[in-house]
């Protein structure tokens, strides 16, 4: 796009925008704005969203709005009452006006030519819709640097098959990673607003609707760091099963919220997707957090053949037996892992079937790589 038609959707051309959500982030709060500063491009608006944070958090952001501003940077604060990260991402979404736009959590950090790079390869790739680049992990609890997203050695590649694995949340990126061509960014979410609920995140509903509409340039140069924390929703190292069973609710209920606004979107595909997360996600979780009712109302939600539904009952309800946990610890929990893994026999979907079933609305062919 050229300067003027950039203007003509009232972003301004060059600009870099990111949206920072933030509650209750002060331990963290200082390593993200050192590296907002130290930023070899120049051209940013940082856009920090005070998601009903404690009077700590509050206070930084506050003393950091005259810092950014006295390295050239455009700063907005908004203030609000705690609406949740998605929340706090859908309020910033009113607010950028760069032509580029990030979205990056403040306990992770950006390397400093992150953002000059990001820009570069845009300008290089202009038909990209979203840049997807690696970063460095940092495991908070061992406070060390211990590998990547991806292998550094990875080619640079267009990745039509992201769509999919989005869609059945195969794995994520951090928010760190994702760089977004605003114009193309607001015909796909014209109205700069995207569902949330208190508990939940913001890729999902971000990313999904977007790469199936634009291509998707991902490439191996590590340009930021994502701190790997114990407390982390999606990448803590250890999860009570109660937790997990919590995220996996959450990202459901985005995943009824979100698929529909797919243009490749039918009731037969988003059914699919449902009986993934049932099949494949929750009802594993449920018998091994011995939750009854739960794993019985999936049993019955799931697509599942009559006696499979039966014997999955059966499996569930052994497990959930009090008398079965004397079984279970004179075994040294042999007993549970064998009804485990074979109630994930008879309730799992195979992988074949784990298809959105369309393409996204974008191809490789013809595309320079």
């Amino acid at each position: 796009m050229t300067a003027n038609s950039v203007r003509g959707l009232g972003l301004e051309p060059n600009l870099v925008s990111l949206i920072v959500p933030c509650y209750n982030v002060e331990k963290y709060f200082d390593d993200f704005l050192q590296s907002v500063l130290k930023q070899t491009y120049k051209d940013i608006e940082v856009i920090l969203i005070n998601d009903g944070a404690n009077e700590a958090t509050t206070h930084l952001l506050r003393e950091a709005v005259p810092v950014l501003e006295a390295e050239g940077y455009l700063v907005k604060l908004v203030e609000q009452q705690n609406k949740g990260l998605g929340g706090a991402v859908d309020t910033g979404l009113k607010h950028f006006t760069g032509e580029f736009l990030m979205w990056p959590d403040p306990d992770d950090w950006l390397l400093p030519n992150s953002l000059e790079r990001r820009v570069e390869l845009m300008r290089e790739n202009p038909d990209i819709g979203l840049l997807r680049s690696n970063a460095e992990l940092f495991i908070e609890a061992k406070q060390t640097l211990d590998g990547h997203f991806m292998p550094t050695d990875a080619p640079a590649s267009r990745v039509p098959h992201l769509f999919e694995d989005l869609v059945f949340q195969r794995f994520f990126y951090g928010p760190v990673c994702h760089f977004v061509r605003s114009e193309m960014f607001l015909k796909v979410h014209p109205d700069r607003t995207i569902y949330f609920a208190p508990a939940s995140s913001q890729n999902f509903q971000l990313l999904v609707p977007f790469v199936e509409s634009f291509p998707v340039l991902q490439v191996p140069e590590p340009l930021a760091v994502y701190r790997i924390r114990e407390d982390s929703r999606s990448r803590a190292p250890t999860k009570t099963h109660e937790k997990l069973m919590g995220r996996h609710e959450q990202l459901y209920d985005l995943t009824v919220h979100t698929l529909p606004k797919l243009k490749t979107y039918s009731e037969d595909r988003a059914a699919r997707v449902k009986n993934q997360h049932w099949r494949n996600k929750m009802l594993p979780t449920a018998i091994r957090a011995k939750m009854a009712d739960k794993g019985a109302a999936l049993i019955q939600q799931a697509d599942l053949p009559g006696w499979r539904k039966a014997l999955a009952r059966a499996c569930l309800a052994l497990r959930c037996n009090r008398a079965f946990d004397t079984i279970d610890q004179a075994t040294g929990r042999v007993a549970s892992r064998i009804v485990s893994r074979s109630f994930d026999a008879l309730v799992r979907m195979p992988q074949r079937e784990v298809v959105w079933g369309a393409e996204p609305l974008w191809s490789t062919a013809g595309l320079p790589q």
